[in-house]
C-alpha cells in the first residue's frame, strides 16, 4: 500500500461545468514521467462537472462560479 505511486492533478471547473487548466501539483514515491503523462491524459477525459455555487449576501440567490478541483491517481 505505501509503495504505490501517486499523481495529483489540479484543474479548473468553469461556470458551464467544463474543465481546463490541468496541472500536476503532487507526485509521491517517484511516479515516473510516463505515469504523470497518463494521469494528465486521464484527467482530461473527465466529464463535465457541476460548477460551484455561492451567494455573497444573505437571501441572495446562488450563482455559479469558477473553482479549482483535483483528482488523485494511484499506480
Amino acid at each position: 500500500f505505501d509503495d504505490r505511486k501517486m499523481v495529483r492533478v489540479m484543474f479548473t471547473v468553469d461556470i458551464d461545468g467544463s474543465i481546463s487548466d490541468f496541472e500536476i501539483t503532487e507526485v509521491v514515491n517517484s511516479a515516473t514521467r510516463e505515469m504523470q503523462e497518463e494521469a494528465l491524459r486521464l484527467a482530461k477525459m473527465l466529464p463535465k462537472h457541476v460548477p460551484a455555487m455561492v451567494s455573497n449576501v444573505e437571501n441572495e440567490p446562488l450563482h455559479k462560479v469558477r473553482s479549482k478541483d483535483n483528482i488523485i491517481i494511484f499506480f
